[in-house]
C-alpha cells in the first residue's frame, strides 16, 4: 500500500536489526549490544524499500516517533530515517523514552532461555512447570504486568498525539523503534 492511499494514522513498529546476542538467542534487555554489520544491512534493506516520499513509511508524514534509548534502536533509527532525522528533532517529533525499550530481563540479562530454565528449576522456582516470562516475569527485572503498564501509557499518548488526525486529516503516523 502506497503512503497515499492512508486514510487514518498509522502505528509502525520497527525492531532493531541483528545483533551478536540475537543470532545466539540471547535475552537482551538493557545491555548495550551494537548492531552487527548484517543487522545494519537488515535495517537499511527496510530504509531502502520502505522508508521515504511516497512510500509506505513517509518521513514527511511522521506525527511522532518513539524510540528506545538503547544503542541498537537508536543505530535502527538513524538508519531508518537518515537525514531526516535531524528535521524531525527540531520539530520536537522524536521522543527517546524507555516505554518503548526492551523488556527489564533483571538476572536473566544475557542468559539463552534454556539456560533462565535450568537455573530456575535448580532454584525450585518451577517444579510443575517450565519458565514462561509472561507468567513468571524476570528475577531481578520486569513483570508482564510491569511491561503492560509501561506500553498502556505509551499507546494512550499515541491515541492522544493521533486523535486530532483522526478528525482532521492530515499526517498522524507514529513510528515505534
Amino acid at each position: 500500500m502506497s503512503d497515499q492511499n492512508a486514510g487514518t494514522p498509522r502505528v509502525f513498529i520497527a525492531r532493531h536489526g541483528e545483533t551478536e546476542w540475537t543470532i545466539n538467542g540471547l535475552c537482551t534487555g538493557k545491555s548495550e549490544i551494537p548492531l552487527t554489520a548484517n543487522g545494519r544491512r537488515q535495517v537499511q534493506g527496510t530504509q531502502d524499500v520502505l522508508v521515504g516520499a511516497g512510500k509506505l513509511m513517509d518521513p514527511a508524514k511522521f506525527a511522532h516517533i518513539f524510540v528506545s534509548p538503547r544503542q541498537r534502536a537508536q543505530s535502527t533509527l538513524d538508519l531508518l530515517i537518515g537525514s531526516e532525522k535531524e528535521r524531525l528533532q527540531q520539530a520536537d517529533k522524536i521522543t527517546t523514552t524507555e516505554d518503548i525499550a526492551e523488556w527489564d530481563y533483571g538476572n536473566y540479562e544475557g542468559l539463552h532461555p534454556n539456560d533462565i530454565r535450568a537455573y530456575r528449576k535448580e532454584k525450585g522456582l518451577d517444579k510443575d512447570k517450565s519458565w514462561d516470562i509472561w507468567v513468571d516475569g524476570c528475577e531481578g527485572g520486569e513483570s508482564a504486568e510491569d511491561v503492560r503498564i509501561r506500553l498502556d501509557r505509551l499507546i494512550k499518548e499515541i491515541n492522544t498525539l493521533q486523535e486530532p488526525f483522526l478528525s482532521n486529516g492530515g499526517a498522524g503516523d507514529v513510528l515505534l523503534v
